[in-house]
């Protein structure tokens, strides 16, 4: 029987879908390697609609029933809702787990940890192997293997606005307006996710698209105003120029770390504030040569590989973990 990977993680309107993306990453690239993926999923069916396309999906909190998940020869973990004492149920039902981690606030078991951002790596005493950095971020195919990007225009003449699955939607109309005055003439598109969005005409508004359809919006515009999320690694994959709004807590990371690293710039959380630092971005990013260099720092952050690389950390080179 096909090796079989068990997923644990959360997601849906209100939290957005930035765990299951990422995940659902992990589940495409172990059926390219012959496996089969099953999902629990602690969410709505938005989440589950996502989760879906790879296998199969149990939806309910199944933090409170460890003792009872099926058996599997990996298992991956994504939850903001773990404890330590969580982590080390999982560790001792299971052979091999894999903790994808975002907040370094846990205790983790002697298993591997994926910690994918730019702040500095953690010191733990906790016997995990942390494996550290964007070049671990986990990206859908359509994100692996792109075509060139065209060259940077002289001006803003495409804006994408993506603030993700669980995204406030009069925020996403709003900041899609502010672009529309700010640069006229530009085409804005909007990413909508399954919010309802209220819009201004002439503002290209998407709904359910694509892994691939996603990465051409990217590569295709000279700027983005993102939540400081999953998508950011996105982002940087395409060498979009970026503009990160902080849509929850566990995004404060990259606001912080990402502008340093490659000229992302933040714009701090949703305040009444937030049209005018959002004006002083657009104009910090309107220079050609700005967005060249920004463009090309970004994409040397993120290869794509994250996926591979982990599977080949805990299959291909040296020891299980």
């Amino acid at each position: 029987m096909s090796p079989s990977l068990l997923i644990l993680t959360e997601g849906g309107r209100d939290r957005g879908l930035g765990h299951v993306t990422r995940c659902s990453a992990y589940a495409e690239g172990w059926i390219q390697r012959g496996g089969r993926v099953s999902w629990r999923l602690d969410g709505d069916d938005a989440a589950g609609t996502v989760a879906a396309v790879t296998g199969p999906v149990v939806v309910g909190p199944w933090l409170k029933s460890i003792g009872d998940l099926p058996p599997a020869d990996l298992v991956i973990v994504d939850s903001y809702r773990l404890t330590t004492r969580d982590a080390q149920a999982v560790y001792d039902r299971f052979r091999m787990v894999v903790f994808i981690d975002d907040l370094q606030n846990l205790t983790y078991p002697a298993a591997v940890v994926v910690h994918p951002s730019l702040d500095p790596a953690p010191v733990t005493t906790d016997g995990a192997a942390w494996l550290v950095g964007p070049c671990w971020q986990p990206l859908r195919p359509a994100f692996r293997d792109l075509p060139s990007r065209g060259p940077v225009r002289d001006r803003i003449e495409r804006v994408l606005v993506t603030l993700g699955g669980g995204d406030t939607p009069t925020l996403a109309g709003q900041v899609a307006g502010w672009l529309k005055r700010m640069l006229p003439g530009a085409r804005i598109d909007l990413v909508a996710g399954h919010a309802a969005v209220a819009t201004e005409p002439d503002i290209a508004l998407h709904r359910g698209l694509s892994a691939e359809a996603m990465a051409a919006l990217m590569q295709d515009a000279d700027l983005a105003v993102s939540a400081a999320g999953t998508t950011t690694f996105e982002l940087a994959r395409c060498g979009t120029p970026s503009l990160l709004v902080g849509i929850a807590d566990n995004q404060t990371a990259n606001l912080r770390y990402w502008p340093d690293a490659c000229g992302f710039l933040s714009l701090g959380r949703p305040d009444p504030g937030l049209a005018a630092r959002l004006s002083v971005g657009v104009q910090a990013l309107a220079s050609r040569q700005v967005r060249a260099r920004v463009s090309a720092d970004a994409a040397a952050l993120v290869d794509g590989r994250g996926v591979a690389r982990l599977f080949e950390h805990l299959y291909d080179q040296g020891p299980q973990p």
